[in-house]
């Protein structure tokens, strides 16, 4: 591992991953955004006109973007759970509404 987890990850007490709900709930917009067939460089704009930057608190470079799709892509099974966060723990998402 580098000296940065994974995007979507985070370092928990002890050095071990854990999941970082606030960078989870942004895969889950470049989903929604790439699945809207939006292009990487739109979908970078339209996450920055919601406030939601990169970690070095810039708008997602393209090429940032292009290895984060595939990941956020695989999210189904992050949708179910936060569902069922929702469900019990009234958990709401830390990101702002994203539409196509």
């Amino acid at each position: 591992m580098s000296r940065f987890p994974p995007y979507g990850r985070q370092l928990a007490a002890g050095g071990q991953l854990e999941a970082d709900v606030a960078e989870l709930a942004v895969l889950e917009a470049i989903a929604t955004l790439s699945a809207g067939g939006l292009s990487l460089r739109v979908t970078s704009a339209a996450l920055a006109t919601r406030g939601v930057l990169a970690r070095n608190g810039r708008p997602f470079a393209v090429s940032t973007l292009s290895r984060l799709v595939p990941k956020s892509r695989g999210l189904q099974l992050f949708r179910e759970v936060f569902a069922v966060k929702i469900a019990i723990w009234g958990v709401t998402s830390p990101l702002p509404h994203v539409g196509h």
